[in-house]
């Protein structure tokens, strides 16, 4: 891995996944319509909160790319291990952003729309993260 690798998967994973975050609260969080709710887009804390896990998130998948890119060199695995990351971030982020029940009870919020987001979320980065892949190793 290199810089521009790094620099490259970076970009995309904060461009897909803040896209994703972005679409989940419009459609699941503006259910919500009492003022103990605070979401993202009301609270820098609760962003910056977020934006520690997602660089967490970010250097899992890093991991997860260059051992597979190093040892298995298989596009599918890395896919299948990028999905299944993205629907563990999609459940934690679910439950951490409506607390366990709270909200997700009172205003029938769906865990489904999370696991569909971030699923298209991981399927995109995979993708984009093989062609960069194979852009920097050529």
């Amino acid at each position: 891995m290199n810089e521009k690798y790094l620099g490259l998967t970076l970009l995309s994973f904060i461009l897909i996944f803040s896209l994703g975050t972005m679409v989940v609260e419009t459609l699941e969080g503006t259910k919500i319509t009492t003022s103990e709710y605070v979401g993202l887009t009301d609270d820098l804390g609760l962003i910056l909160f977020f934006a520690f896990y997602w660089f967490i998130a970010y250097f899992l998948f890093c991991l997860v790319g260059f051992l597979v890119n190093r040892y298995f060199h298989s596009f599918l695995l890395k896919m299948v291990l990028f999905l299944a990351i993205s629907l563990g971030i999609a459940h934690w982020f679910f439950n951490h952003l409506y607390g366990y029940g709270d909200f997700i009870h009172e205003y029938d919020l769906n865990i489904g729309t999370f696991y569909i987001i971030f699923f298209l979320c991981g399927l995109a980065y995979s993708v984009l993260e093989h062609v960069i892949y194979r852009m920097q190793s050529k």
